[in-house]
Parts: structure tokens; C-alpha cells; sequence
């Protein structure tokens, strides 16, 4: 039952990783599936996204990494084997026999008054803090989860390159998602840089999709809020750029192993986001609204061939469903019958061809943006009880609600969105 471990620290993105090699199959060895503070009198086992705890399961058929933010501690599998660590925040390697086992290794309410019976539990070094938003660690790309990301990318399309056959690679990168950290050279970039304002900064009046924040709000923030903190709001709009920074090179890596691979003049790129982000519009630090911020996301298309229009960009209104049957129709597939979304070729010939509207929803809402207009819907048991109207050809910001003096137009777009989501 003897298994090797590594347990990596990541201080600026609040987890913890624990590695075990691809033969461990110690069935109890719980005790290092958990992390405690270096006085031995803090800490928490893993617990499934549901809040129960991991006991009663092999923990070593899979690698774990776990988030030590807020109270769930929820956290996320991957395959087990253990590869060289550099440039995390700390490393801790071992190895352990399946003992101890039993119960009170499992929770951390008896970890202090066990600690002798317990000690394969893992401690956080001494002086140990995670700090993202006020600190980056100083590593290469390879220091956060993102850097294995592009190094198995980069592998994939070694070994798709030598098939001649087409291929189809999806790649996911975290970034800029919370908590905003990126190694320290991206975000130094924008340490002398002079932000502009937060566009329309205040908590909307009257009845919106606006709400606290709570997404945000659960990081450590040393009780700071930049919704009342100036200083603190620039600290965190700069990190999230040098994580936007990061990304991008992390896509710029992609291309270039796509260019050497000798099939870049013929593959199908398509970078997108499933979101918008607010960074202090209407107030609001994050997503889950149906304001422009939270909605408008990132797109871009590179289909190859004749008459390709590089870096052309258009306004047309398009919806992240238009991806599928775009891919398939620059690929010469025929799609499959019923998509709601439709090819986004015309626009890729001509970024002035006119668009559609959009919608989207939420609990108790949803959103039709047509060019000009954006319609919120808000409801109770089938049956619209406020809405919001507004004018982007005069109010881009979304911040003057003209539906009760337009109630035509308000109820002539409610049809069109109706249309939409049946």
C-alpha cells in the first residue's frame, strides 16, 4: 500500500494540489486528502461539492485540487501520476502506507486532540498565506493551472499534426476567472498604467438584475470592498487585466504550435468566453446580471482560406449557439437538424452584414438585445411583473429605463422574445 505524494501549494490562487503516483491504491489513507495550519489546530478535510465529507471513498483513484476559499471547500479530479513541480509556492513531497486510518483522521475536529495518530496530515507551511489579489507569485506560465493546460495542448497537436486526418481540439483556459491571480510579470505590466473611470459606477435605481456581488464577495478581500474603496478597486481592475494579459499569451502560445505544426493556413480557430464581467459597472463585481457587462463576451473567428478578412471586426448582434453551425459550415459538414444558432459566415465575408437579436436569461428574467434596443423581462409564475427598456443608439450604459414611456416598443420586443424562446 505504499504510495508517493506530492501536495503543491498554490498561494495565489488559494488551492492546494494532491498528487499521487498511477499505482497508488491505498483504500483509507485519508489523512493526507487535507490540509491544517502549522499549528495543527486548523484546517479541513476534502469535501464533495455537496458539503459531505470524503470519507468512504479510495481517494487515490484520482488527483485532487482543492480550493481553500470560502466554506464548502469543494474541489475538482484529474488523473493521478506525479510529474516534477517548479515554480509553485511551496512543494511538499512523501509517502505513506495507508495508515492511519479510521475516523478520526477523517475530520478536522479531531486533528489537534490525534495529532500523534494523524500526522500524515499535510500542514500549511509555517507563515503560510494565501494573498490574490495584493500579491502574484513570481513563476513562469507553469505556476498556475492554466500552465499544464497549454504544455497538454501543445502535446495534443504534436501527436494530431503527424495524423493527416482532420482533427478537432478543445482548449479551456481559467483565466480571467476569480481569483485574479497570473505570475507576477503580467500583472507588473499595468503597475504604472493609469486606468481609465468606471464607466456608470453607481447602484442602478429602481427594480434591475443588479445584485451584491456574492460570487466576489466570498474571496478574501482583508475587508476591503471596491465598491466603496477607490484604491482597492484599481488594485483588483489591474489583476484582472494582467490575468486578461495572461490568457493571451497562453493563446498566443496555442497559435504558434498550431503555425509550427504546418496546419495553420488550414484550421478553423475559434476563441470565445461563455460571459461578460463587470469590474464596477452598475456596481457590480462579477456576473450573473443581464446588463450588457455581464452578457457581451469575447469572439473571434479564423476561418482559412480565399478571401479571408483579417482582423476585421463587426457589430453585428450573434449568439455563442451561432458557434456550432458556424464550425460545421466552415468545416463543409452538414449540421444537425433544429440548431437554434445559424453560421456566422456571412458575417466573416462581410462584418457589414445586418445580425440577429440575442436572449438570455436568469432566475426570474430573461433579455432580448436587438441592434438598437435591450428588453429585461422580470416574472412571477409565467407572468411579467416590471420591465426594463433601453435605448443603446442613446444610453449605452444601460442606465435610463424608458420602458413606461415606450410601451409599444416594450411589448413589441416581449412578442420577439416570447418568439425566442419557444
Amino acid at each position: 500500500y505504499l504510495c508517493d505524494y506530492q501536495v503543491i501549494f498554490y498561494d495565489v490562487t488559494n488551492e492546494i494540489e494532491f498528487k499521487y503516483d498511477s499505482a497508488c491504491n491505498a483504500y483509507y489513507d485519508y489523512a493526507t486528502v487535507g490540509y491544517m495550519d502549522h499549528t495543527r489546530t486548523r484546517g479541513d478535510t476534502m469535501r464533495n461539492p455537496g458539503g459531505g465529507y470524503m470519507a468512504g471513498n479510495n481517494p487515490h483513484t484520482a488527483n485532487f485540487r482543492i480550493s481553500t476559499d470560502g466554506n464548502d471547500h469543494g474541489y475538482e479530479s484529474f488523473s493521478t501520476g506525479i510529474k516534477s513541480v517548479t515554480n509553485a509556492a511551496e512543494v511538499i513531497s512523501g509517502s505513506s502506507n495507508g495508515q492511519p486510518t479510521g475516523y478520526y483522521c477523517a475530520y478536522s475536529y479531531y486533528w489537534n486532540q490525534y495529532k500523534t495518530g494523524c500526522n500524515a496530515n499535510i500542514d500549511l507551511p509555517s507563515g503560510f498565506t494565501f494573498d490574490y489579489f495584493q500579491k502574484s507569485f513570481d513563476g513562469d506560465d507553469s505556476s498556475y493551472p492554466d500552465g499544464p493546460t497549454i504544455e497538454g495542448a501543445l502535446e495534443q497537436l504534436k501527436l494530431l499534426a503527424k495524423d493527416p486526418n482532420p482533427f478537432f481540439l478543445a482548449v479551456g483556459f481559467l483565466r480571467p476567472h476569480l481569483p485574479f491571480g497570473a505570475p507576477a510579470r503580467y500583472v507588473r505590466i499595468y503597475d504604472d498604467a493609469v486606468l481609465p473611470g468606471i464607466p456608470h459606477p453607481t447602484k442602478p435605481t429602481g427594480r434591475t438584475t443588479w445584485h451584491g456581488s456574492g460570487e466576489f464577495m466570498k474571496y478574501n478581500r482583508w475587508k476591503r470592498d471596491p465598491r466603496n474603496d477607490p484604491e482597492f478597486a484599481t488594485r483588483v481592475r489591474k489583476h484582472y487585466a494582467g490575468c486578461v494579459s495572461y490568457a493571451d499569451a497562453l493563446v498566443g502560445r496555442l497559435v504558434a504550435g498550431l503555425e509550427k505544426s504546418g496546419r495553420g493556413d488550414r484550421t478553423i480557430i475559434v476563441l470565445w468566453g461563455d460571459h461578460g464581467w463587470h469590474l464596477g459597472e452598475h456596481a457590480i463585481w462579477g456576473k450573473h446580471s443581464l446588463f450588457e457587462e455581464s452578457l457581451r463576451s469575447p469572439l473571434i473567428v479564423v476561418a482559412p482560406g480565399p478571401g479571408r478578412l483579417a482582423g476585421k471586426p463587426t457589430n453585428a448582434i450573434v449568439e455563442t449557439v451561432d458557434i456550432f453551425p458556424t464550425i460545421c459550415d466552415l468545416a463543409g459538414l452538414a449540421p444537425p437538424a433544429n440548431l437554434a444558432g445559424t453560421s456566422l459566415r456571412p458575417h466573416l465575408k462581410d462584418p457589414a452584414a445586418p445580425g440577429r437579436s440575442a436572449i438570455s436569461y436568469k432566475g426570474g428574467a430573461e433579455t432580448i438585445r436587438t441592434e438598437r434596443y435591450r428588453l429585461i423581462r422580470h416574472s412571477k409564475g409565467g407572468k411579467a411583473t416590471h420591465l426594463e427598456l433601453y435605448d443603446h443608439e442613446k444610453d449605452p450604459g444601460e442606465i435610463e429605463n424608458i420602458a413606461g414611456t415606450l410601451p409599444d416598443l416594450a411589448k413589441d420586443l416581449g412578442r420577439q422574445l416570447d418568439a425566442r424562446l419557444k
